[in-house]
């Protein structure tokens, strides 16, 4: 049986935070609003699910991949609600149940492209894949 020493709460407060599980956090925070806004969207409250937007920008704004995210989500509620009810399921299943590598790097743009296993590649809209599959 396992057994950790327990750490008073002052210890515990001194504690360096871990920058792959604060961002890894606020992606999961990022998958339940995005079933709020999925929800909003398909019940037609188009305003508040703007409002609920316009919160998850300021929200997530400082996370670059989540941030470039919300920009695809913006595009899409402007072009196609349909299709962005969709994609916002896919997001908020793929945050809520992404496999993050020990050695994962920043977000610096769009990896569908990347040669990096799929299940951990970071992609701006779920449903895209590679355009050239060998």
């Amino acid at each position: 049986m396992l057994q950790l020493p327990v750490v008073e709460a002052s210890a515990f407060a001194r504690l360096p935070e871990d920058e792959l599980a604060q961002r890894r956090l606020l992606e999961l925070e990022f998958g339940t609003a995005s079933q709020e806004l999925r929800h909003l969207a398909k019940a037609g409250d188009n305003e508040a699910a703007k409002r609920l937007m316009a919160q998850m920008e300021e929200r997530f704004g400082g996370h670059a991949w989540l941030s470039a995210k919300m920009e695809q989500l913006r595009r899409l509620a402007e072009d196609d609600m349909e299709m962005m009810i969709k994609e916002v399921g896919f997001t908020a299943y793929r945050m809520s149940n992404r496999l993050v590598s020990k050695q994962e790097m920043n977000y610096m743009s769009d990896e569908t492209e990347s040669n990096m296993p799929s299940f951990l590649r970071k992609k701006e809209s779920e449903g895209r894949g590679r355009r050239n599959q060998k």
